[in-house]
């Protein structure tokens, strides 16, 4: 068969964008260039990842000026790696043997032949019967041409792959098989760059002697040399048990005296002396605290996240994102941080950057098993704090961190301004340590207690019964307290409080406000702005396209009482004058009529209707009274 006609395309204007690497991590170059291909629309279909290789624009074009090579139209056999599809067909149509590897190289053998399945049938389940029929190759099969995927590839032949790719140890593994093989690669000519980085382009990765794009063909002056053995010290546990085939190449290259230690894990390991020879895992460790302002309200998580992996290491943690403001951990240094964020925008708005303190936690240490063994800390020395006066827990242990001091167990007494901590250091080292200590304005008193001693408790002062509060209900009056104004609206249909409360806050109404009804598309809410500034940013406000009414209503501040449990002694010894407090009932019942009370009435019920239907049934309706709901 012939091979496909190649037709040379017509020069345009277009300019090609250039793609640089410009960090160190290999992760990191692979999300900046997926995202830098679908900035520039030069993907087709799926979202490029940097777990697969993208689907470039002109694709088809890159496979047909790889069909018109000398070297394709002279092999016989064809290895297609995986992600490469688009060759897939061309090799298929070309009358030539199509081989891949086995997904996972989770079976004895490394490749496979590909036939085309010409019954693709639906099955029960609405899944098509796949593609290709799989068949055995013969062990001493010899291929001719690898076509290879490339995240990018500069014009020495180095490569950089997608993230977890085995096409190195694919060849290795392949061994006499591919031996005289050419390795090609397809992408598009924004993935050639200037240069791969040394550290990126290991001795187990495969270097290429073709580079085909949609409009030109580079080959490769000198090329390099391509893998002969396993590199132990990136294969993982993990990959030893799922690839069968390594454990007979690694007892081989010990034998030969060959390094086989195989890969730690991702984050560092280290040898501790107190646990002897078992191996312990830390965790990567944060080294500073950033605040992150001025960002759009509407900024989402992994918007901010995407944004922060152009700038900084990967392993950052972004803890807060509300209110235009986030808190975030890096691993650099907070001078390092403010050299890589000074020039960050979002939107149209520059952020704001500032630093924050960091206090480390207790190290953290993991074991291989991965069970989490934390080491046990001895106290030497136990202190009572006095006139600590309303301070937290995070206050006192702010203090004692910036004396250096190493403390252990501390509990705080708020009804009697103490505490109690315990110190790793002996006593003088702590008194000497914790020489004029203060929080806030008061100059805290230091006494040693003995280890194991205990705070007597003092007796606490009875409690009226007025006095006794509910803790969040206490908090919820202070809230109050703090409101300048109220305001009613209607005409907010069937939205729910918390759509309201995020119109409101794209009103830029400030935080704290308190939606204190909403029943009947109507609503009344509480905030901490006087009324002027609410009704400036409330104007033209909208549901669903409907203009909302609102207006101010006075503002109340109503204390809550509890009802007490009255004793029946109590009851009897009060009488009430009946003629002072005459209820309706009373009047009814004096003047030889019966009353009752008709609950669940339309809203907009008259008096005349009730009467009618009362009517209906047989009843006269001498006198009727409508009760409206409260706060309407």
């Amino acid at each position: 068969m012939s091979p496909l006609t190649v037709q040379q395309p017509q020069p345009t204007v277009t300019t090609v964008p250039s793609f640089q690497i410009t960090d160190t991590s290999h992760l990191a170059v692979l999300r900046k260039l997926c995202s830098f291909l679908s900035h520039h629309s030069l993907v087709t279909t799926l979202p490029p990842l940097p777990t697969r290789y993208p689907q470039f624009l002109g694709s088809d074009e890159a496979a047909k000026r790889a069909a018109a090579l000398p070297e394709f139209i002279s092999a016989g056999v064809v290895l297609v790696s995986q992600g490469v599809t688009v060759m897939s067909d061309v090799v298929l149509q070309e009358g030539k043997m199509l081989v891949s590897p086995i997904p996972g190289l989770r079976e004895e053998k490394v490749f496979q032949q590909l036939v085309r399945n010409e019954l693709v049938e639906e099955t029960g389940d609405g899944r098509k019967s796949p593609k290709y029929q799989r068949l055995e190759v013969k062990e001493d099969l010899e291929i001719d041409l690898l076509v290879v995927g490339s995240m990018v590839v500069d014009e020495m032949g180095r490569r950089i792959g997608k993230k977890r790719e085995r096409v190195g140890m694919e060849f290795v593994l392949g061994g006499h098989s591919l031996k005289k093989v050419v390795v090609v690669t397809l992408v598009h000519d924004c993935q050639v760059v200037e240069g791969v980085p040394e550290t990126m382009f290991s001795a187990q990765d495969v270097a290429v002697d073709i580079i085909v794009t949609p409009t030109k063909v580079i080959r490769i002056k000198n090329r390099m040399p391509k893998p002969d053995k396993i590199l132990w010290s990136i294969v993982t546990k993990n990959m030893m048990e799922n690839i069968p085939l390594l454990e007979s190449i690694r007892k081989k290259d010990k034998d030969a005296g060959m390094k086989v230690e195989l890969a730690v894990r991702s984050v560092e390991r280290i040898r501790n002396r107190e646990f002897g020879d078992r191996s312990r895992v830390r965790e990567v460790e944060m080294g500073c605290k950033v605040k992150l302002q001025s960002l759009p309200k509407e900024l989402k998580y992994s918007e901010l996240k995407n944004v922060l992996r152009e700038k900084v290491e990967p392993g950052f943690k972004v803890g807060v994102l509300k209110f235009g403001m986030a808190i975030a951990f890096f691993k650099e240094t907070n001078s390092m941080i403010i050299e890589k964020l000074q020039e960050l925008t979002i939107g149209d708005e520059k952020v704001e950057i500032e630093v924050m303190e960091f206090v480390k936690k207790e190290e953290k240490i993991v074991a291989d098993e991965d069970t989490t063994i934390r080491k046990k800390l001895v106290m030497k020395s136990k202190f009572k704090f006095e006139n600590i006066g309303n301070a937290q827990s995070d206050d006192l242990k702010e203090a004692l961190n910036k004396r250096s001091v190493h403390f252990g167990f501390l509990k705080i007494f708020k009804n009697s301004g103490e505490a109690i901590v315990s110190f790793q250091e002996e006593a003088t080292e702590v008194f000497k340590k914790l020489e004029g200590l203060a929080i806030g304005d008061n100059a805290v008193v230091v006494v040693e207690l003995e280890l194991g001693e205990k705070k007597e408790k003092s007796p606490k002062p009875p409690k009226e019964t007025s006095q006794i509060r509910s803790p969040r209900l206490s908090q919820k009056e202070i809230k109050l307290k703090e409101m300048k104004s109220k305001f009613k609206f209607r005409n907010l249909g069937n939205i729910k409080v918390s759509a309201l409360k995020g119109i409101l806050r794209e009103s830029k109404v400030d935080p704290g406000f308190i939606v204190v009804f909403k029943k009947f598309e109507i609503a009344i809410v509480m905030f901490k702005e006087n009324s002027a500034d609410i009704i400036r940013k409330l104007e033209g406000l909208k549901v669903a396209e409907k203009k909302v009414e609102y207006e101010e209503i006075e503002l109340e501040y109503k204390k809550r009482t509890r009802s007490r449990n009255v004793s029946v002694s109590d009851k009897r010894a009060r009488t009430i004058d009946r003629s002072l407090k005459n209820t309706l009932s009373q009047k009814s019942s004096d003047q030889g009529l019966s009353a009752i009370f008709i609950g669940s009435l339309p809203r907009n019920v008259t008096e005349d209707e009730i009467k009618e239907a009362v009517g209906k049934k047989d009843a006269n309706a001498a006198h009727i009274e409508l009760f409206s709901r409260k706060g309407f």
